[in-house]
């Protein structure tokens, strides 16, 4: 950045015929500028991407804690649909169960 603000000035001192401590005042401050645009840049681009590892790790965090949910939710429905077949068992048993004995009574 440096030898470009040279050859800036120098360009501006030969062709525009300018004198040159206002040339590198001119340039100078363009020049520091540009020198805190580009660090500040800089130190933003990394700080962002810290902030964006933390949010990453707690997203992976959250998907692993959902997929846990979701298997506790697929085996207490599991447990559920068994405890539901086993009532309908159970229950078919008591209707066979009061059939024969209305036959019987017949």
């Amino acid at each position: 950045m440096a030898l470009y603000i040279y050859y800036l000035v120098a360009a501006s001192i030969h062709v525009h015929h300018l004198p040159p401590q206002k040339s590198w005042l001119v340039f100078g401050i363009i020049g520091a500028i540009f020198a805190i645009v580009g660090v500040s840049g800089e130190y933003k681009i990394r700080h962002a991407s810290s902030e964006m590892e933390k949010w990453r790790e707690m997203g992976e965090n959250m998907r692993k804690e959902y997929q846990d949910k979701a298997k506790d939710m697929q085996k207490s429905a599991d447990e559920m649909r068994e405890q539901a077949e086993k009532m309908a068992e159970q229950f078919k048993a008591q209707a066979d169960e009061a059939r024969r004995q209305a036959e019987k009574n017949q």
